[in-house]
């Protein structure tokens, strides 16, 4: 669902943003597997997978995925 509304939004050169996206850590334990953290996991997975994005993911406290639309 993300790439229809932020693509339909977003012109090259955009930056896309995203907050919490390691959820306290649990998106790295395998044991989580709640909806909530697998939603998560998804996203980061089509954020890193994306081919017209370049993103990063730095590991600052909850996480921040950023990424700039090619």
């Amino acid at each position: 669902m993300y790439s229809i509304v932020v693509y339909s939004l977003a012109k090259p050169g955009a930056i896309i943003t995203a907050d919490n996206v390691l959820w306290k850590d649990r998106v790295l334990a395998p044991e989580n597997r709640d909806a909530d953290t697998e939603s998560i996991r998804q996203f980061n997975r089509k954020m890193a997978e994306d081919p017209r994005l370049e993103s990063l993911l730095p590991s600052i406290y909850d996480g921040f995925a950023v990424a700039r639309v090619k």
